[in-house]
């Protein structure tokens, strides 16, 4: 469960949500490219896990694609917009790097969803 923010009219209002992707999805994902480097899906795997702090439910693609679109899917949510943040602002050069713990991404997003919600209320 996340702090999810939404526009109701001229109000934000900010509710705790389950957030969840439903993939469906019968293509070949073999790589991705992430900071002008290919990643094969072996290794993406690997960095899906550190990163989302879930284990793989199988090896299939599908189950990358689901991954891929989890870290991708940010709207509204402070702790899956650090997390994009960390992941994909900064160039790296390889998948091999230390991720932020959910506890760190947990206590980042009360910062922001603090300070969203001061600067919103009235």
């Amino acid at each position: 469960m996340h702090n999810v923010w939404s526009r109701e009219g001229m109000t934000w209002v900010c509710a705790k949500l389950n957030v969840e992707s439903f993939i469906c999805h019968n293509g070949d994902l073999d790589a991705f490219e992430i900071g002008g480097v290919t990643h094969s899906l072996e290794f993406l795997f690997d960095w899906i896990e550190r990163a989302t702090h879930t284990p793989r439910p199988s090896g299939v693609d599908s189950a990358a694609v689901a991954g891929i679109i989890e870290m991708l899917r940010t709207k509204g949510c402070w702790y899956h917009s650090i997390r994009f943040g960390f992941l994909f602002g900064p160039t790296r050069t390889n998948l091999e790097y230390p991720c932020l713990s959910h506890a760190e991404l947990e206590a980042l997003a009360t910062i922001a969803d603090e300070e969203f919600s001061s600067s919103t209320s009235g």
